[in-house]
């Protein structure tokens, strides 16, 4: 089974249209960090995400001492060329480490560092893909919630959203 590393952002999408719970069906297993978790803050945000954790369908990461140090290291660096945060290095590092993983992030400047360090990365239209493949949601739900997600997000590819529209409504 196929290890994805989720970033915040992606929590938050899956969050604000509804499918958190349509997520953790698909055939993954999900992983995080704990610099993550500490970013899910909006409303019930963070104890939606826990109830994963406490079911067994999410992992979460807690750094040691030593492994934090390295992060640090990594974003002091990281942050001369580009503006990532430490959250960002986190799941970056994390993925690295489970080698054979995918980063999931709707981050363009953390997708891009992951693509320069061989990571496999994908965001939320990858789910949105993967949901409908799997059978999890129909392609017209897939749709009602993709309009949802594309009014209080923006950042999402304009002609990618459109395409799945038109091919699931």
């Amino acid at each position: 089974m196929e290890i994805i590393v989720n970033d915040t952002n992606i929590f938050i999408d899956l969050h604000s249209c509804g499918l958190l719970d349509s997520f953790f069906k698909l055939p993954y297993k999900v992983h995080t960090t704990d610099l993550v978790m500490s970013e899910l803050t909006k409303g019930t945000q963070h104890k939606d995400v826990v109830t994963f954790c406490e079911q067994g369908h999410l992992t979460v990461k807690s750094f040691s001492s030593k492994e934090v140090v390295r992060i640090w290291e990594y974003y002091t660096e990281a942050k001369k060329v580009c503006n990532v945060s430490i959250e960002d290095c986190s799941v970056l590092i994390y993925t690295k480490t489970l080698e054979c993983a995918r980063l999931l992030t709707g981050d363009k400047t953390l997708r891009k560092r992951a693509e320069r360090e061989g990571i496999n990365v994908s965001g939320i239209l990858f789910v949105f893909d993967e949901l409908v493949n799997h059978n999890i949601i129909s392609p017209k739900d897939a749709a009602v919630h993709l309009e949802s997600l594309y009014e209080s997000n923006v950042r999402l590819p304009k002609e990618e959203v459109e395409k799945r529209l038109e091919q699931w409504k």
